[in-house]
């Protein structure tokens, strides 16, 4: 009886312990979770190699409904301009060294802090607010003296590649998309994510998702099918545990677009891969053959002429619901 009755509390205090161990898993991973949707915020200082670039000047744009989106605006030199949208818990500056090899290539860059975030007002909603920043953020790159309205493009970062995903079908005057690190679905990024953590952390951080993302999940891969002929690059990393490469994968397969894909090494967003040897040629061949003239290109005889890209109808919807071609190619670095 003694040893039954001490393997009764035994097992209930090996039962008590996992559960104490998930419980603080999932305090930890909703507040982790938290902090994408209550960033910190402040001043953002001109880092040097910002400061060193051409025509820099600070913009504020106008959006949902009043909210002021601040930036930075590098002029063109090419009559093509490239929108860049940051990810989560970061401002402007993450996305520097992308606006680097742009410039130098003679692009247009405007690069703004997402609602929520940085200088900009507003709050984190992973909704219709940040996908009208983006239509703003076009309408002002269009109304530019340097820019052909006809050449604007966008390239985002993980939750910035995602949130253009929805966005771009509904911005004709997006010819040319880079997402980089997109996912599928928010609810399915989620899930795989905090799958290591255990169910209850993945149902603690599936409520603060719901709690903040009033317009339901953001979903990618319902979007990316109405961007017609529009010209697009995805981007995965090859080690990347936050967005499997597997999941850019299927938001590339789902896109109906003048598409291809690449394989950049390292993990989730990695900056450093993306402005480095190959990866940067090929963000900026990319961009200079959708939306530059060999007659107008800065750095001459690198790129054929682009395919002029149709605007597109509206699209399904790329938020609220939930989840139950053309030619491509694809490349690994």
């Amino acid at each position: 009886m003694k040893r039954a009755r001490w393997l009764a509390i035994a097992g209930g205090v090996a039962v008590a312990a996992v559960t104490f161990v998930q419980a603080l898993r999932a305090v930890q991973a909703a507040r982790t979770e938290l902090r994408c949707f209550r960033p910190r915020r402040g001043p953002v200082d001109v880092p040097a190699s910002v400061a060193e670039m051409r025509g820099r000047r600070d913009v504020t744009l106008v959006a949902c409904g009043g909210v002021p989106l601040r930036g930075w605006y590098f002029p063109s030199l090419n009559r093509a301009a490239v929108i860049l949208l940051h990810g989560t818990e970061a401002d402007r500056r993450q996305l520097a060294p992308v606006a680097r090899i742009l410039v130098d290539a003679g692009f247009g860059v405007l690069a703004y802090d997402a609602p929520g975030h940085g200088e900009s007002g507003g709050r984190v909603t992973f909704g219709r607010c940040e996908a009208e920043a983006v239509a703003e953020a076009a309408a002002f790159v269009a109304a530019q003296a340097d820019v052909d309205g006809s050449r604007i493009g966008a390239l985002g970062l993980s939750m910035g590649a995602s949130v253009l995903a929805v966005a771009a079908p509904r911005i004709p005057r997006l010819q040319a998309v880079v997402l980089v690190s997109p996912f599928t679905d928010s609810d399915e990024q989620t899930r795989v994510e905090t799958a290591p953590l255990g169910p209850a952390a993945q149902w603690a951080v599936a409520a603060v998702d719901r709690h903040f993302m009033k317009d339901g999940p953001l979903r990618p891969i319902a979007s990316v099918g109405s961007l017609g002929g529009r010209a697009l690059l995805v981007a995965a990393g090859a080690d990347d545990v936050v967005v499997p490469s597997s999941m850019s994968r299927r938001v590339y397969d789902a896109a109906t677009a003048k598409k291809e894909m690449v394989i950049l090494p390292g993990g989730h967003a990695d900056i450093d891969a993306l402005v480095s040897g190959e990866a940067a040629e090929r963000v900026v061949g990319f961009f200079e053959r959708a939306l530059v003239p060999p007659s107008t290109s800065v750095v001459g005889g690198l790129c054929p002429p682009p395919r002029p890209a149709k605007p597109v109808g509206a699209p399904p919807p790329g938020f609220g619901s939930r989840p139950k071609t053309s030619p491509s190619s694809s490349d690994a670095f």
